[in-house]
């Protein structure tokens, strides 16, 4: 899918799931401003790539969940490349431990960085994309979070989930007369190198199509969102799971 012309800005994406998100945007043609925490090494690597196929892109350190930061990385990008397009709010961590053992600290920091950032980054290009009359908003969900059986060992990422699924039917009815489209994708268990042998066969047990997610099965759901065949769907949360948690 062509989006040549498009300026797109991938939070957290010097790994995992962002960075190949960032790499398929490129692939279709897209300029790919790459943010990151404090991995600069590989956000360099992730822009070389991208360079490398001919297309524009620069990394930005911004911490998403500092507002100010997140402010000024979205008029740092504008700078850059006259404008933002596509955002993708890729950033997540979780901390797998029961509720009753989890740390003030470790609560707070994990909805700040789950929700809190999503709303920042959201808030500040939505700003400029009505200006703009057009965008193109990606929250990253998960599947699942709404369910306590997915949710005990993981409390408040799963609540800050949800909400990032209201989040983004409240940034769809914002954004829809200016031409902006807000959908979520709530990826199920995902391939991204970080489970031992009896982890990924214990995953796969559970989920019906037997296999976990490739990174490309995300990135690729993306890349249909922000083109120009879903511009009629917006508030949406697309599960990719292959079954688990529907």
């Amino acid at each position: 899918m062509d989006l040549k012309g498009k300026v797109a800005l991938v939070t957290g994406s010097s790994r995992g799931i962002g960075r190949q998100i960032a790499l398929t945007l490129a692939r279709n043609d897209a300029t790919v401003a790459i943010n990151y925490l404090s991995e600069e090494g590989k956000a360099k690597e992730i822009v070389s790539a991208i360079q490398a196929m001919g297309q524009a892109s620069s990394a930005f350190q911004a911490d998403i969940t500092n507002s100010a930061q997140v402010k000024g990385l979205i008029e740092a990008v504008i700078k850059e490349f006259g404008k933002v397009d596509i955002l993708v709010n890729n950033v997540g961590r979780y901390y797998y431990k029961d509720i009753a053992e989890l740390s003030p600290v470790e609560w707070v920091s994990t909805i700040d960085i789950n929700l809190n950032g999503a709303f920042y980054c959201s808030k500040y290009v939505l700003e400029y994309m009505r200006r703009q009359v057009y965008g193109r908003i990606i929250n990253i969900a998960a599947a699942g979070a709404e369910q306590v059986s997915a949710a005990r060992f993981s409390t408040p990422y799963a609540i800050a989930k949800t909400g990032v699924i209201i989040l983004t039917k409240s940034l769809a009815v914002a954004g829809a007369k200016y031409g902006i489209t807000v959908n979520a994708i709530a990826p199920g268990y995902v391939d991204k190198g970080d489970l031992n042998t009896e982890e990924q066969q214990r995953a796969e047990k559970q989920i019906p199509m037997g296999r976990l997610a490739s990174l490309e099965d995300i990135a690729e759901a993306v890349i249909f969102l922000v083109s120009e065949r879903a511009k009629y769907i917006t508030g949406a949360c697309l599960t990719i799971s292959g079954g688990w948690k529907v």
